[in-house]
């Protein structure tokens, strides 16, 4: 038995549903009127870019396990794949950030319904 790590596209999904449910129990209570759907949607955006952040470092955690296997006892090798470039990873967040708060005052502003 190998001792790899298995990165089927299942298994990234099962993980994104189980934080979308976890999401969606946390802050569907919260949704009881129209003025509460912004906050909704501003969380939503951030998991959104999580998820595609994320799916992209799968992908190249994938394509490197095609080459060359993926240990369970590698984790520093696992995670600098699953993040990737740190200037791009700090770009990426940056830009998710600044689109939260964008979206945060847009809509304290009532530029969002």
């Amino acid at each position: 038995m190998t001792n790899t790590i298995n990165l089927s596209w299942a298994r990234f999904g099962f993980a994104c549903a189980m934080l979308g449910g976890i999401f969606a129990v946390v802050i569907g209570p919260s949704i009881q009127n129209e003025d509460s759907w912004s906050l909704a949607v501003v969380l939503g955006s951030f998991l959104v870019s999580l998820f595609g952040f994320f799916a992209r470092g799968w992908a190249r955690l994938r394509k490197e396990n095609a080459v060359r296997p993926v240990m369970r006892t590698d984790a520093e090798r696992f995670r600098r794949l699953l993040i990737g470039p740190p200037v791009a990873a700090a770009i990426w967040f940056a830009a998710t950030i600044l689109v939260v708060l964008g979206l945060a005052l847009a809509s304290g502003l009532g530029f969002i319904a």
